[in-house]
């Protein structure tokens, strides 16, 4: 789960919390782009997935 945080009047947009995979957090970004932001600045962090013990 994100949050969006809006930067006033120049389309900024700050996205922070946390994201299951990388590949959710690269989404956000280009979903926050395809909406009419101009800047995206992306804190998201990934969580750790558990490493598979063979």
């Amino acid at each position: 789960m994100y949050q969006t945080f809006n930067q006033g009047h120049n389309r900024r947009v700050t996205l922070a919390g946390t994201m299951r995979t990388r590949l959710f957090r690269e989404l956000a970004t280009s979903e926050a782009y395809e909406l009419g932001a101009r800047d995206v600045n992306n804190y998201l962090l990934v969580e750790q997935q558990p490493s598979c013990a063979l």
